[in-house]
C-alpha cells in the first residue's frame, strides 16, 4: 500500500508539470508566479518579449526623425518663400515708383490722352491686384500648405514681370512725347 508521502509527491510532480504547461500561455513576467518565471527565462518567452519591444522602439524612433527632418525641411521652405516675398515686396516698390513717376511724367492734357496714359491706367490697376495678392500672400504664409504658398509667390512674380513689361511699353509710348 503506497503511503501518504508517494501521493503527496505524485500530486507536487503534476502541479509543477500542469504550472509549467500553462506559463507558456503569458510571457508577461508581471502577470507570472514563480514557476512562469522559471519557464519564460528558460523558454526564451522574456526574451521574446524584450526584443518586440525594443523593435518597436527602434521603428518609433526611426519614425521620429523622419518626421523630424519632415518638420526641418517645412521650415527651410517656409524660411525661402518668406525670403521669396521679401524680394517680391522690393520689386513692387520699384514698379510702384516707376509707375508713379510714369503717371507724374504723362499728367499734361496730351498725356493723358496717349496710348501711353491707358497703358499706365492698366499698368496701375494690375499693380493693385499684384499689391492685395501680395498682402494676402503674406498673411497666409504660415498657415497655408507650402505648395499653396509656393503657387502663390509664383504667380506674384509672373504678375511682376507683367507689370514691369507694362512700365517699359508705357516708357516707350510716351517717349514720343
Amino acid at each position: 500500500m503506497p503511503n501518504l508521502t508517494s501521493y503527496a509527491f505524485v500530486i507536487s510532480v503534476g502541479v509543477l508539470m500542469a504550472g509549467c504547461a500553462q506559463s507558456g500561455a503569458n510571457p508577461d513576467p508581471s502577470q507570472g508566479g514563480f514557476i512562469s518565471g522559471i519557464q519564460g527565462t528558460v523558454g526564451g518567452g522574456y526574451q521574446r518579449r524584450i526584443d518586440e519591444r525594443e523593435d518597436m522602439l527602434v521603428g518609433e524612433e526611426t519614425q521620429q526623425q523622419a518626421l523630424l527632418a519632415r518638420a526641418e525641411s517645412l521650415r527651410q521652405e517656409r524660411e525661402q518663400i518668406s525670403y521669396e516675398l521679401n524680394r517680391a515686396e522690393t520689386r513692387l516698390d520699384k514698379v510702384s515708383s516707376r509707375l508713379s513717376a510714369l503717371r507724374a511724367q504723362l499728367n499734361s492734357e496730351k498725356g493723358r490722352q496717349s496710348e501711353a496714359w491707358q497703358t499706365l491706367q492698366e499698368a496701375q490697376a494690375k499693380l493693385k491686384a499684384t499689391e492685395k495678392s501680395y498682402r494676402v500672400a503674406s498673411s497666409e504664409v504660415a498657415s497655408l500648405p507650402v505648395a499653396d504658398s509656393q503657387k502663390n509667390v509664383r504667380n506674384i512674380n509672373d504678375d511682376l514681370g507683367e507689370l514691369e513689361a507694362l512700365a517699359s511699353i508705357v516708357d516707350e509710348l510716351s517717349a514720343g512725347l
